[in-house]
């Protein structure tokens, strides 16, 4: 895992070489052990290396192919990869090195940049092939691993992360009011926006090619291919599918174990972790497992995690991360800048302080992240259920008349029949704004500056999902809130704050779960099978009951957080107080607003769960202003 970088300019663009190493010093986390460029003319690539396969300096980065006119730099793994390495070497093509990376290198030789279809992992990729003036971008099919690309007057640049866009002059300034507000509502930024104007994210499964001052997007694969029609009923033998599940699963994390250093993998001892490790165990005999302990017992499954290790025989290691951790300046400088834009997850700082704490013990690990959402595990379905059953009991039009008779509901409890009545009006788009989001997009009008205001169309802004996730309806429905899922959470919210956070310690996370081949096999169950809001992740649960304890799969589930308002504590708020007084906070925020809230939250005004919402919304704004002065306006 590395990170990369480039760039197409003109020869009037004054110090080019002095750009690409300032983009490649902002990588340096990502790629510790070496780095390397190449030119051709016009175009530069740039790569750091974190060192996982083939340690030697042949595997250094950027490749190039025997007469030196396609070079390569690539940031990821490539599993499985060995069939295609032995096919092109029989077809006469000189491989230098080991690694997985200079496949892609002579595999383009003969197919061009379509080659990438026939690539399983998780990777992002450059090529610049001089013969044809071209420069090709790819992604891996579920954006593992990050890409960013900007195009202006036919100047061209990408890089594995924003911050090292920055570093080109002609990169604006600019936050993306589009981003903004949608960051607001999720407090991460959803593909292909970027929180910089005019930066795109390259997105899952497609490819870019520039050439000539232009560029352009395409996919080649689409999970919506797979998504629809749903899978029937007739025909489907849950025990065959089961069998088939298993074995993909096995062959899925056997496949990530490829590397040339020691890899390990986290346990909480919860399902996702546990399921990895029982297959793992399987191919590594003694295979190295951690788990987080923690000094407050809601966060704490050190049991769980020492009774799989004992089951799988692994070499198990606790982890403590101290529950007295607390908020300082130096973790948010330290946060937005391996995000590179704004991200506010309160796990997010989880996250840091895990891979912080096994920094030094492993260089590579193995995670359960993805299985909640592609295997239908989180309790947002049971809310669905809940929503769908009242939705039966008031039809739209009841509704309706019911919300324009709201006088007459001033009674004790009219409030919650109130709230009922709009939920039995719920779009996708409602629900999850609200059950998944914070700042809904009618929220910001009282929340956004008037000159934001004036530039934001959020009304259409509110409408963006129904694009992105391709609906066909816009009920909320199981399929519709697996789409959001699929096509949203888990690659702008659960792999991105993977790649960062690990990478901000120079540890390569891989994903077993998420991968294309298991994937498409999941989509062939039907509805039925793959959604129980009474047993999240049932199939799942059902495959791993051959290789686990039925306690450990069917125990309440146990989320990865912090506490975030004790984690905050009194040294957060005169850094918010002067983030606030900044000038830049009035350009996008109705400072006043904020600050209402911020004294309604701190007067003790709210209840449990209002008190903890307003917490959230404070800091999404916080992250939000700290990365602007860090990050932006630094740069």
């Amino acid at each position: 895992m590395c990170g990369i970088a480039g760039f197409h300019l003109p020869g009037d663009a004054g110090d080019r070489e002095g750009v690409l190493a300032a983009m490649l010093s902002r990588l340096t986390r990502r790629g510790p052990d070496s780095s390397g460029t190449f030119r051709a003319g016009d175009a530069f690539l740039g790569h750091r290396r974190l060192s996982i396969v083939d340690l030697s300096p042949q595997g250094n980065q950027p490749m190039l192919n025997e007469t030196g006119d396609v070079a390569l730099v690539c940031n990821g793994e490539l599993y499985d990869y060995h069939g295609l390495r032995d096919g092109l070497a029989a077809r006469g093509h000189r491989f230098v090195s080991q690694s997985d990376s200079e496949v892609i290198l002579h595999l383009y030789e003969e197919k061009g940049i379509d080659c990438v279809a026939e690539l399983r992992g998780m990777f992002a990729f450059a090529i610049l092939d001089a013969r044809r003036g071209q420069i090709h971008l790819a992604r891996d099919r579920f954006g593992v691993k990050p890409l960013y690309w900007t195009l202006a007057d036919g100047r061209f640049a990408f890089a594995s992360e924003l911050r090292a866009l920055l570093a080109c002059p002609f990169v604006a300034r600019e936050i993306d009011l589009s981003a903004l507000s949608r960051y607001l509502c999720f407090y991460y930024v959803p593909a292909p926006l970027s929180m910089l104007r005019g930066v795109r994210a390259l997105e899952p499964g497609h490819v870019l090619t520039f050439e000539a001052g232009r560029a352009e997007t395409r996919a080649y694969w689409r999970a919506t291919d797979f998504l629809d029609p749903a899978a029937p009923e007739a025909g489907f033998s849950r025990e065959r599918f089961l069998d088939e599940l298993d074995a993909l699963l096995a062959d899925s994390v056997r496949i990530h174990l490829n590397a040339d250093v020691p890899v390990g993998a986290f346990l909480s001892g919860g399902v996702d972790s546990s399921g990895i490790v029982a297959y793992m165990s399987r191919v590594v005999p003694s295979a190295r497992t951690f788990c987080l302990t923690h000094e407050d017992p809601l966060y704490d499954e050190r049991v769980w995690a020492a009774r799989v290790a004992r089951h799988c025989g692994t070499e198990h290691e606790e982890v403590r991360v101290h529950a007295g951790q607390r908020f300082d300046v130096e973790l948010l400088d330290f946060l937005v800048e391996v995000y590179g834009e704004p991200f506010a997850s309160p796990s997010a700082i989880a996250v840091h302080s895990v891979i912080q704490a096994m920094k030094g013990r492993v260089k590579c690990v193995l995670s359960g992240d993805g299985a909640d959402e592609l295997f239908a595990g989180y309790d947002d379905y049971a809310r669905i259920a809940r929503i769908q059953q009242l939705q039966r009991a008031l039809p739209p039009g009841l509704a309706r008349r019911l919300r324009g008779a709201s006088r007459l509901l001033r009674f004790p409890g009219g409030a919650r029949v109130q709230r009922a009545i709009e939920r039995a009006q719920w779009s996708l788009s409602d629900f999850v704004c609200a059950e998944k989001g914070y700042f809904s997009f009618a929220e910001q009008s009282s929340l956004l500056s008037e000159d934001v205001l004036a530039r934001l169309d959020l009304e259409q802004e509110s409408l963006y999902l129904r694009d992105k996730l391709a609906l066909r309806d816009e009920r909320p429905s199981f399929e519709n809130l697996y789409r959001f899922m699929v096509l949203q959470q888990l690659t702008d919210y659960m792999l991105t704050k993977t790649d960062r956070a690990s990478m901000g310690h120079s540890v390569e996370v891989r994903v077993p779960y998420v991968d294309h081949v298991l994937f498409e096999h999941l989509c062939r169950a039907p509805a039925s099978a793959k959604f129980d809001p009474a047993n999240p992740k049932p199939l799942l649960k059902r495959v791993l009951e051959r290789h686990l304890p039925h306690d450990v799969l069917y125990r309440p589930k146990q989320g990865f957080a912090i506490p975030l308002e004790s984690f905050l504590g009194d040294a957060f708020w005169p850094h918010l107080a002067s983030l606030l007084h900044d000038g830049g906070a009035a350009e996008l925020f109705d400072v006043a607003s904020v600050e209402r809230r911020v004294a309604a939250l701190r007067g003790g005004k709210l209840d449990a769960d209002r008190r903890l919402r307003a917490m959230y919304e404070i800091w999404i704004v916080a992250v939000l202003l700290h990365w602007k002065r860090h990050v932006l306006d630094a740069a």
